[in-house]
């Protein structure tokens, strides 16, 4: 089987490249903001709203099939969005699809996760034309071009790439996830708010993997009700 080549003239080729915006987090942290809408459809500078920014980092980045996970209080996300076409994936081949979530939501219930909604749909990942998936969340503004960062995946065979950012100072009203890496940029361990932050990496929920890869941990994972990163050592991190 030939594989659709992954370098063209000018960086990489991301017609290869799927992505998934995981917007079922866990939003208690901003109980005000998402009291009646969920955490993408935050506004954000009075004009935009958070699931502007990695909608258009994707696109830009020439991925032109997205998936959006959803959780809960999604209509003003719904409404904003619409069908992708301010994004041109308005399309008949790929474009925006939206993932609903697995069950009704109920507030009583303790949040347990993501990883039943990723389950529920992963027909959508198993189905999509593209080898590779890069798997985010609408909850951090970054402006982030996919390009260099797939294509250093790729050249290193990578099992899962990490995009990260190194920080001096953090703030304790913001919860961090922390990695340390050995000396050949492998994980070696990593933290969600840590009381005490010895290591200065951040991850900025920016995973890419090979498609079969990620539908592979996630039903493993979910199956063993453990975490998605089954192992840490075989994840390598990209800066920003």
């Amino acid at each position: 089987m030939m594989m659709t080549p992954v370098y063209k003239k000018g960086g990489a080729n991301m017609n290869n490249v799927m992505a998934i915006i995981n917007n079922a987090l866990d939003e208690s942290f901003l109980d005000k903001l998402t009291g009646h809408r969920s955490l993408a459809s935050v506004p954000f500078g009075a004009r935009y709203r958070l699931i502007d920014f990695p909608l258009s980092n994707l696109v830009n980045s020439g991925i032109t099939n997205v998936g959006l996970l959803l959780q809960t209080k999604y209509r003003s996300l719904m409404d904003h969005i619409g069908f992708g076409k301010a994004w041109d994936l308005d399309r008949k081949r790929n474009g925006l699809f939206i993932l609903p979530p697995a069950h009704i939501y109920q507030a009583n219930r303790a949040y347990k996760g993501d990883l039943q909604n990723f389950a529920s749909n992963i027909d959508y990942i198993k189905r999509s034309n593209q080898e590779y998936v890069i798997i985010g969340s609408p909850n951090i503004v970054a402006n982030i071009d996919y390009r260099n960062a797939f294509k250093y995946h790729v050249e290193n065979e990578n099992d899962i790439t990490i995009i990260y950012r190194e920080l001096n100072v953090f703030r304790r009203d913001t919860t961090y996830t922390v990695i340390n890496t050995d000396d050949n940029d492998r994980i070696i361990d990593m933290k969600v708010d840590p009381k005490n932050n010895f290591y200065k990496k951040i991850s900025l929920q920016r995973y890419i993997m090979k498609k079969n890869c990620s539908w592979i941990l996630l039903m493993t994972a979910f199956l063993k009700e453990n975490g998605i990163l089954l192992k840490m050592r075989l994840l390598v991190i990209w800066i920003i």
